[in-house]
């Protein structure tokens, strides 16, 4: 822990010396949200697990719950969601068929959930069947051409599971299976637009080395290189991370 705290205190300098344009995924989604999220809204976060934004923005997520009218979190993973801090409505149930009305909801989010799906255009139509004309449907999710995607392929499941507990402090128990069947920017555009969705914006964000590589200066070198390069407007579709704002069009209903 001391080790990791020393790495993230000068992976920080570091960061605002030589990637200041670095924008982590997590932080943008937490803006996103407080953007989004007012006392009128009622909002469904699909795969909620125990918390809706990193434990490390628990206060943050505990505003935001409080501000909405109706928070309703659903996961398939039940041991998940008996340890769910901030949210009171959870529902144990499948994400191929929402246990909910049609135009139920204004907003629906999913963070880091949609990698996991391996029939991923069900979720998307069931999602369009519960939002309410004109509802935004925000996406947070890896980039399947980001370089930590592709390691995370590759690597066998015995040394990603080592990995993930050394990089991240996350559990097996809370890791699941990926598909990467939408996490580009031509297949979320395409599931999109075939479930009846408008596409407001889609970001593509890099956040930078992570923090533990420090302990190995040369691997965070040229990670902090490689970063630098993805900056570059031309490389965005190579960029860690896709946050994607999809609008029900409501002339399809």
């Amino acid at each position: 822990m001391i080790l990791l705290n020393l790495c993230i205190k000068w992976d920080k300098k570091l960061r605002s010396a030589f990637l200041p344009e670095a924008k982590y995924s997590q932080i943008i989604y937490k803006k996103c949200l407080i953007e989004c999220v007012s006392e009128n809204v009622r909002w469904l976060d699909i795969g909620c697990g125990h918390h809706i934004l990193p434990l490390w923005l628990l206060g943050e997520e505990e505003k935001l719950v409080k501000r909405s009218e109706l928070v309703v979190g659903i996961d398939c993973d039940l041991t998940s969601l008996r340890k769910h801090a901030t949210i009171e409505n959870l529902v144990n149930g499948n994400l191929s068929f929402l246990p909910f009305m049609d135009k139920e909801f204004d907003l629906v989010t999913a963070n880091m959930v949609v990698e996991h799906l391996p029939k991923p255009k069900i979720l998307f139509r069931e999602v369009h069947r519960v939002l309410k004309y004109d509802g935004l449907f925000i996406i947070n999710t890896p980039n399947l051409w980001g370089y930590k995607s592709i390691f995370a392929r590759i690597i066998p499941d015995p040394f990603k599971m080592f990995f993930i507990k050394i990089f991240t402090g996350r559990r097996e128990s809370d890791t699941f299976p990926t598909f990467y069947k939408v996490n580009t920017m031509h297949s979320i555009e395409k599931i999109a637009r075939i479930n009846g969705f408008k596409i407001e914006s889609i970001q593509m964000l890099q956040g930078g080395p992570m923090a533990l590589t420090l302990v190995f200066p040369i691997i965070y070198l040229i990670e902090t290189l490689w970063n630098k390069l993805l900056m570059k407007n031309n490389f965005r579709r190579l960029r860690g991370n896709i946050i994607a704002f999809l609008r029900k069009d409501g002339s399809i209903g």
